[in-house]
C-alpha cells in the first residue's frame, strides 16, 4: 500500500497524479451513480472509492486488518445490492453497521 500510494502521489505538485485512465474510469463512476439515482454523483464517488480504498487497506497492510464483512454490508445495503451476490462471508447479512458510536466518543 506504502508504494502504491507513493507512486500516485506527486510531491512535486503536493497532490495525486492525474493519468487518463484514472479520470476517464471516475467519470464513467460518476455516470453509473448518476444513473443509480445519486443526489450529488461526485460526493457519492468519494464516499465509494473512500469505503473500498479502506477496504484494501486493511487487507493489504499487516497490524491494521479491517474485518471485510461489516464494510461489504454498508456497501450492499447503500447500493439495494443482495447479499448472496458475489462470495458473502458464511453467516448471513450481519446488517447494515451502525457508525453512529464512532462519531461520539
Amino acid at each position: 500500500m506504502r508504494s502504491h500510494l507513493a507512486l500516485i502521489l506527486d510531491p512535486d505538485i503536493g497532490g495525486f497524479v492525474q493519468d487518463p485512465e484514472q479520470q476517464q474510469l471516475g467519470a464513467i463512476l460518476r455516470e453509473v451513480l448518476a444513473g443509480w439515482g445519486a443526489p450529488d454523483p461526485a460526493a457519492e464517488h468519494a464516499v465509494l472509492r473512500s469505503a473500498l480504498m479502506g477496504g484494501c487497506i486493511g487487507v493489504l497492510l499487516p497490524g491494521a486488518q479491517t474485518p471485510l464483512p461489516p464494510i461489504r454490508a454498508d456497501l450492499f445495503a447503500r447500493y439495494g445490492l443482495p447479499w448472496e451476490l458475489g462470495r458473502p462471508p458464511e453467516g448471513g447479512s450481519p446488517g447494515r453497521p451502525d457508525w453512529a458510536h464512532l462519531a461520539s466518543g
